[in-house]
């Protein structure tokens, strides 16, 4: 049908084309051979209808473009056909044809429908670097001029506005200063009404084009920065919970407003009190993009160039402020964990005020994972270490974990905490207080509560009690009778022989205590005066016997005074029995 004599056949089989290309059946129509009667309604002569040309020219618009490029734009990526490169070379053979029928369109044509048309073309053409030259070349410097006109014009109209602006960006490059002797405050106020009103794709394209022209001409930097609420516009109309750009378009819009902001003209906007507060809570409490998309434009903005320390303070202690309930504590731990990565503003985030709301997410359900995280980040730094002492973090740790111990998943977490806190400050320096003496009295206090209270959380406190006992220094925590009642109480062996029963989980643990455990004189004593189950009792013996090599071991104070020679693995927790002498590394 491309090939009917009829004019009006062709012109519409090409449009239908046109809408089977914008689904992606680029390869489909070009195997049906369609390249060539295209090639001949585009390259007809000047004297026939500009129907054809106008026809062939929108649907090899489309053609043009990489499949692989535009589908990853709506996340939709798929292998590159490299059927475009036919359409390319169709349209890049005659541009002196088709450039004159496109500036018509766009310039002359009073049609409004014609407009969008020969503006929707444009802008796809001009995503090619190569024919965007060509159609500039084309037209020429008047042509140029008359076209920058035209899209300021177009750029007041409501029904071309969109069109309009997607154009201007691609072609920013090539227009950008008859543009704004054309008319700066015409473009800065459309842009900043697509943006404040529009459709989610325009709010998208508008800032893209924002962007553009912000960064190129210091008229247009003049010009934004008379609004008084230019940031915060931005930031609320693009990513709020209610207004915001369209999804697929949030990678390339948050990359045009960092390109903003962090600006030297856009420094004494950004520090402004009102703007910290409208960025802090659009990622806080509105929470439109996803979280490490929010993590992203947070760690960029902190991270700019021209990004002042009074800037990074204030945002930091907005964050802190807002972060009140456990919605917000749940993205401010994150964003406090990215940006404690970020080399320029981790000094700020090493502050007391950041610290303490570790405490407050724990104790949190939704926010709980996100904070120890966080935690396990800063401890590593001598100086996050000693400021968490300082502000009595295992004490809060600990009465914590006593106030809410009916929840199982805050006990997992804070004996986790601990756990992390003793692995840890193995490495602290002399001179320092020593969190050793914050850690093991509040942790004493905080195990005896939860045993008592509830049975559930054994293996939670088993396996904390196990990163303890991998230490010297805490051997006197596991002489008192309490704590060590934790370890062995209802212990039994038949969990290793049947696999099943209660808390495995609390069992394993228990049993890798005692693995530690025989390695310091001053627990074994301990170890074989407090078991009372004969077989576990052999068990602790057969660790014995492997450490010291002292068979006599056997009969002291155990029933029976039986050594299993071997014991079973479960789950990769508890091994055999090795020859004595072996080294305890190869146990574990």
């Amino acid at each position: 049908m491309l090939s009917d004599k009829d004019v009006g056949i062709r012109a519409a089989s090409a449009s239908c084309l046109f809408q089977l290309a914008k689904h992606w059946y680029d390869q489909q129509i070009l195997n049906a051979k369609a390249g060539s009667p295209l090639r001949q309604m585009l390259h007809s002569r000047v004297e026939d209808p500009d129907s054809d040309r106008v026809a062939s020219l929108q649907c090899l618009s489309h053609l043009i473009l990489d499949p692989e490029e535009d589908r990853a734009w709506f996340n939709m990526p798929v292998k590159s056909t490299k059927y475009y490169k036919e359409a390319r070379c169709i349209v890049e053979e005659k541009p002196e044809v088709w450039s004159p029928v496109l500036m018509k369109l766009i310039t002359e044509s009073p049609k409004t429908s014609d407009q969008i048309l020969g503006l929707s073309c444009l802008a796809r053409l001009a995503k090619i670097e190569e024919i965007r030259k060509t159609f500039i070349t084309e037209i020429g410097n008047t042509g140029v001029q008359r076209l920058a006109i035209k899209l300021v014009n177009l750029l007041r109209d409501i029904r071309t506005k969109y069109h309009t602006s997607i154009v201007l960006q691609r072609m920013s490059k090539e227009l950008c200063k008859e543009i704004i002797s054309s008319g700066v405050k015409t473009l800065q106020e459309g842009l900043m009404s697509m943006i404040k009103d529009g459709h989610p794709k325009a709010k998208g394209s508008s800032a893209l084009c924002l962007s553009s022209y912000f960064d190129a001409e210091a008229k247009f930097r003049e010009q934004a920065m008379l609004d008084s609420e230019f940031i915060i516009v931005l930031m609320t109309k693009l990513f709020g919970i209610n207004e915001h750009c369209f999804p697929a378009q949030k990678g390339a819009v948050i990359a045009a407003f960092l390109k903003i902001v962090d600006h030297s003209d856009s420094a004494t906007k950004l520090a402004e009190p009102k703007v910290i507060k409208a960025i802090v809570k659009t990622l806080s409490v509105d929470r439109w993009l996803e979280r490490m998309e929010a993590s992203n434009l947070l760690v960029g903005i902190l991270s700019g160039e021209h990004t002042s320390d009074e800037v990074k303070k204030s945002i930091i202690e907005e964050l802190v402020t807002v972060g009140v309930d456990d919605d917000a504590l749940y993205r401010t731990q994150v964003y406090f964990r990215e940006l404690y990565e970020c080399d320029k503003v981790r000094e700020f985030v090493c502050t007391r005020r950041v610290f303490s709301t570790v405490a407050d997410a724990l104790l949190h359900e939704h926010s709980r994972e996100n904070a120890l995280q966080f935690l396990k980040r800063i401890i590593e730094n001598n100086e996050a270490r000693m400021i968490m002492t300082d502000i009595s973090f295992p004490d809060t740790l600990a009465a914590l974990g006593q106030n809410v111990c009916s929840s199982r998943g805050i006990v997992s977490t804070v004996c986790s905490t601990f756990k992390v806190f003793v692995a840890l400050c193995q490495n602290v320096k002399k001179g320092e207080r020593s969190i050793r003496s914050a850690v093991h009295p509040t942790f004493e206090v905080f195990l005896k509560s939860i045993f008592r209270s509830d049975r559930g959380a054994l293996s939670a406190v088993r396996n904390a009690l196990e990163g303890f006992s991998l230490y010297e220094d805490f051997q006197a925590l596991f002489l008192e009778q309490d704590i060590f009642e934790i370890i062995v109480k209802d212990m039994t062996m038949s969990i290793l022989e049947t696999h099943e029963g209660h808390h495995i989980d609390a069992q394993i643990a228990g049993f890798k205590c005692l693995q530690n455990l025989v390695d310091y004189p001053e627990t074994r004593l301990m170890i074989l005066e407090g078991i009372r189950d004969e077989s576990v009792g052999n068990f602790a013996l057969s660790l014995l016997v492997e450490v010291t090599g002292q068979n006599h071991l056997q009969c002291r104070n155990v029933p029976g005074g039986n050594v299993s020679p071997c014991l079973p693995r479960v789950r990769g927790y508890i091994v055999p029995y090795k020859e004595p002498g072996k080294d305890k590394s190869e146990r574990m």
